[in-house]
């Protein structure tokens, strides 16, 4: 108990934490167990980490929830902040114009949400990068400079294996890359909250383009697609499930051509395989 006492007087010195050991406390008192759906209302889904993290907070075992390792410790740290606290409360009942405490978090949390999905500098820069990178698909010299850039990189790797082992490549590390910047950057909790907060789905976005348009313009350059001159692949060819052998710019679905239909099952594939081995969400939570 007294190693649990250190970590809670440890860990009452970080910016609000008290608070949030005197919230817990109190539903602990009240309930006897203290589970997340009780106190995510006065806690941040970090603070509850925190408090299972170093131990504070620990499984009830066969009841469900957790309880508190050392409810007296935590009843001594946090005991100045509930008398501060309810000496607030005090005031704020004889001010009735004065902010209650529960506001004034509230109102702070509503400013870290907004700052945490503000778009920094790098967003905006990356935002006007993956736009630019569009006009490849229509300006041959755009598309021809971009596809020229990267053959530097990636011609060796063509010349070592068949073109449509490159493609399966090239969709796996695009599909890496996608998820591991949509689970550092998307906050599905907050999406989960707040629907309408398209930002913050669109900011990883940016991000996403600005690997992948690039990766994408070097197989219409390398391919030819389009009309354009091929680059090196000559009357190359792919089998593609239930279509068997065609060309690399054969029209499969309509418009759509083999190559990009080859490109979009390999990176639909491997994008959910990585998430779900890294257990990586990015659709909106509860």
């Amino acid at each position: 108990m007294a190693r649990t006492a250190r970590k809670v007087d440890s860990l009452a010195d970080e910016e609000g934490m008290d608070e949030a050991m005197g919230v817990v406390l109190a539903r602990a008192d009240e309930q006897g167990t203290v589970e997340w759906a009780d106190v995510r209302g006065d806690l941040t889904s970090g603070q509850w980490g925190r408090l299972i993290q170093t131990g504070i907070l620990v499984d009830a075992g066969s009841a469900d929830g957790f309880v508190l390792d050392d409810p007296e410790a935590v009843r001594e740290a946090v005991g100045d902040g509930t008398a501060g606290s309810a000496a607030a409360a005090g005031s704020t009942a004889e001010s009735p114009s004065a902010p209650s405490p529960s506001e004034s978090a509230d109102t702070g949390d509503s400013a870290d949400d907004a700052e945490d999905t503000s778009w920094s500098t790098y967003d905006k820069a990356a935002a006007v990068g993956s736009i630019g990178m569009f006009a490849g698909y229509t300006f041959a010299p755009v598309r021809n400079v971009i596809g020229g850039s990267l053959d530097l990189f990636l011609g060796p790797l063509g010349e070592l294996l068949p073109f449509y082992i490159v493609v399966l490549v090239l969709a796996m590390f695009t599909g890496l890359w996608s998820t591991l910047l949509q689970a550092n950057l998307m906050n599905t909790e907050k999406m989960g909250e707040y629907q309408q907060m398209f930002k913050e789905q669109f900011r990883p976005m940016v991000w996403i383009m600005l690997f992948t348009i690039p990766v994408f313009l070097w197989m219409y350059w390398k391919i030819g697609a389009r009309g354009g001159v091929s680059h090196g692949l000559g009357d190359a060819l792919v089998v593609l499930p239930f279509v068997g052998e065609v060309g690399w710019t054969a029209g499969i679905l309509g418009p759509i051509q083999a190559w990009i239909i080859w490109y979009f099952l390999c990176s639909m594939g491997f994008t959910q395989i990585i998430r779900k081995s890294l257990n990586i969400q990015t659709t909106p939570t509860g």
